[in-house]
């Protein structure tokens, strides 16, 4: 586990029905998940980097860390 899902808030995302956040090992697996995640919710309204919002969603998400919850910066 190396990236996670949290709000804008720092506040980790946790899976549905589960008590462990959303996670991966990879970015290419975190790039898959956003395209996904925004297809659904009707496409992007604004992203930078790994801090983005979906148009249908009521809050921005970022990807952080697991480890220590800073946030990634987009290389």
């Amino acid at each position: 586990m190396r990236y996670a899902l949290a709000r804008e808030s720092g506040e980790l995302v946790m899976q549905v029905g589960r008590n462990h956040p959303m996670v991966w090992n990879t970015r290419a697996e975190i790039d898959k998940w956003i395209s996904d995640h925004l297809e659904l919710l009707g496409g992007l309204d604004w992203r930078v980097g790994y801090f983005f919002k979906a148009k249908f969603d009521r809050e921005s998400l970022k990807i952080v860390y697991s480890k220590n919850g800073k946030e990634v910066k987009f290389k």
